[in-house]
């Protein structure tokens, strides 16, 4: 799908685009998105990062890790979907939101995530890698880009949650036989419990981040969608894609998500794909939280390495600096700084994959 700059509407709350400042973007005006971005003056370079949202929202401004890109002049948009609380709170409550005619699949979500990066690189004057997080990891095969950070992705909803799955295998097998209405109830129920779970998410980030009480209940509403549009999501062979895919991924993760992100990584590796690896033993499921300081360290060696590739291409005749990080697949690291990292190249992390997820067999 093409989208047309010239309709776009982008709405300043704080300041225009000269250092930090929240947003909402209406690529239509039943659809605001939810920005945080910081794009200062005077940049090192013209990369900066696209940070996608979880499950719960995207990130913003007091986040340790930002805090830490801003001292270092580094550039970077943070996003919510739209069916987002942050991004439902701009919306007046007689308006029906986009999520409720328009969110089919989640292809509807990648669009999301095209027209801000779009809009941003031209407005901006800049160069954005996506970064997924968690519920966003879901879309990552959508998205066409040739690099991309995958950050705790749900490369399966089904291993990020086993216990929904059997939920709702579970009301399948009691309502198959049902030839009339076994859909419906099946749908009612899964619903039912989306929506008990999030009207308690929902009325804490409205007393947390001071949101509207009046848009409640499109917020539920919302979430129960997202959730919805989860259901039996797993990443397809991404071989043909042709992505410099690089993964960061915590050793504390839920053992059937991470034995599935690391099939993925080997699978990619194995079939020649331009991969890399950040293994961080120590840290749980939300990595910016649980080690913001390393993965502060991780995102500005990306960064650095990204930038040296775009001014010296690599060929038979040229080596540039950290050249050595070209032949890295994998670096594992508890320690903030670089030096203290332990990195293997492809073939090593072949065999230390293999090793690993032999030892996370159900």
């Amino acid at each position: 799908m093409k989208f047309n700059i010239i309709f776009y509407v982008i709405l300043i709350i704080q300041s225009l685009c000269f250092g930090q400042s929240t947003d909402y973007f209406l690529p239509k005006p039943n659809q605001p998105i939810h920005v945080d971005l910081f794009n200062p003056e005077s940049k090192t370079s013209n990369l900066g990062f696209l940070f996608l949202p979880g499950m719960n929202r995207g990130w913003t401004h007091d986040e340790f890790f930002l805090i830490q890109l801003r001292d270092k002049k580094i550039p970077y948009v943070t996003m919510n979907f739209s069916a987002h609380p942050f991004s439902l709170n701009h919306l007046n409550n007689s308006t029906s939101p986009y999520f409720k005619t328009d969110y089919h699949s989640i292809s509807s979500l990648a669009q999301e995530v095209e027209v801000v990066k779009n809009y941003y690189e031209i407005s901006l004057g800049l160069e954005l890698i996506p970064v997924t997080l968690s519920y966003s990891g879901i879309i990552s095969p959508l998205l066409n880009h040739k690099f991309l950070i995958e950050t705790a992705p749900m490369t399966s909803t089904s291993k990020a949650y086993p216990e929904f799955a059997l939920y709702k295998n579970m009301l399948y097998q009691t309502h198959k036989w049902n030839p009339f209405n076994g859909d419906y109830w099946v749908r009612f129920f899964l619903d039912q419990e989306y929506e008990r779970y999030w009207s308690i998410q929902v009325k804490e980030s409205i007393k947390k981040y001071n949101l509207s009480p009046e848009n409640e209940p499109l917020m539920i509403e919302g979430y129960t969608r997202l959730s919805q549009l989860a259901e039996d999501q797993e990443w397809p062979d991404l071989t043909n894609k042709s992505q410099n895919r690089i993964f960061i991924l915590a050793g504390k993760e839920s053992k059937k998500l991470l034995k599935h992100q690391l099939e993925q990584a080997h699978f990619l590796i194995n079939k020649n794909q331009k991969v890399s690896l950040y293994f961080i033993p120590e840290s749980q499921h939300a990595i910016p939280n649980s080690s913001p300081v390393i993965y502060f360290q991780i995102l500005m060696e990306i960064l650095n390495q990204k930038n040296l590739e775009n001014i010296n291409p690599i060929d038979s005749k040229t080596s540039p600096p950290n050249a050595h990080l070209m032949n890295t697949c994998l670096t594992i690291t508890n320690s903030a700084y670089p030096s203290d990292w332990h990195r293997a190249d492809c073939y090593q992390t072949q065999l230390w994959l293999e090793e690993f997820i032999t030892r996370l067999k159900d």
